[in-house]
This record gives C-alpha cells, structure tokens and sequence, in this order.
C-alpha cells in the first residue's frame, strides 16, 4: 500500500507541472475572452477591427471555430463583432485576438514539449532495457566434443560473448 502512495506521489510530481500550466494557460485565455466581450460592448472603432470575407465552402474549410463568436485562421484568433452575409459569401468584422493567439502558441509548445519529453523517455526506457538484457545470459548450445566432456556456449544478447563451462567427466578418469 506505501509503494502505491509513493508511486502515485511521483506520478504528480511529472503530470502535475504540466497539468498546473495547462490550467493557467485555460484560466488566461477566459480572463482575455471576458476583456475583450467588454472592449467590444463599450464600442471599438470600426477602424480597429479586421475585415475578413470568405465564400461558403472557404469558411467550412479554413475557419477553426472555437464558439459561435470567435474562430482560428491562419493560426491567429479572431473574435467576431459584425458578421454579414450576401448570397455565397459570407463577411467577418473581427477583432484579432494577439493575446489569446499567443497563448493558444505557447500552448502548442508546452504539448510538443511534453510529447517530444514522452519520446525521449520512451526511447530512454528502451536503452535500459537493452542494456539489462546484455547483463543476462542465455544458454543456446550444447556441443559433445569429447567422449566424457560436455562443452556449453552461452551468448549474450547482443556483443556475443562467448563463456565456455567444462562438465567434469564422470566418473573421473583412472590414472596408472
């Protein structure tokens, strides 16, 4: 039951970092979602905001909608203040989002990172186990070479080692 409690303890200790950062990063990005809803409903400046005009299909195929307000295109963030729409093409005055795209960037780093860290263990772990492997030996092949004298060759896994173990004969030879 300790081993189990130590063993969960150090799960945390390597998910727990990566999990707390994660939830920061998610808490940031609706403080920056609430500021902005209040930047739009005190009045931006036409001016300040970003027209983006798309057909039908084009906005199914490149938009990336987060909610009905707000969308990732070409890896920026986009909230929505006006959308117009005439015949197949479909207009967005948006506000671009620069904080909230550069969380959603420094999210993507922390997932590759802790994947490219997942890898590197993995691949770790399998060195070790190599290694345990060349420690053992395994006995393959049992050779007679002399009437009385059994010869056996053990290999490890990997560097061939050879390792020779003479049987004594039985009984022991007479001499005289």
């Amino acid at each position: 039951m300790k081993a189990k409690i130590v063993g969960l303890g150090l799960l945390f200790c390597l998910i727990g970092p990566l999990a707390i950062t994660y939830l920061l990063l998610q808490f940031q990005k609706k403080q920056i979602r609430r500021e902005v809803k209040q930047q739009m409903i005190a009045g931006i400046d036409k001016n300040d905001l970003v027209l983006l005009t798309f057909t039908q299909e084009e906005a199914n195929k490149k938009l990336r909608w987060e909610h009905s307000k707000e969308f990732e295109f070409e890896n920026n963030m986009y909230d929505v203040v006006i959308q117009e729409s005439n015949g197949n093409t479909i207009s967005f005055w948006c506000w671009l989002d620069h904080e909230e795209t550069q969380l959603n960037k420094t999210l993507k780093t922390l997932f590759t990172l802790a994947l490219h860290d997942h890898k590197q263990h993995r691949h770790q772990q399998e060195n070790l186990l190599l290694f345990f492997k060349t420690l053992f030996l395994n006995k393959n092949i049992c050779y007679n070479f002399f009437n009385n004298e059994t010869i056996t060759i053990s290999t490890n896994y990997h560097n061939n080692l050879i390792s020779w173990e003479f049987t004594p004969t039985i009984p022991p030879p007479e001499f005289g």
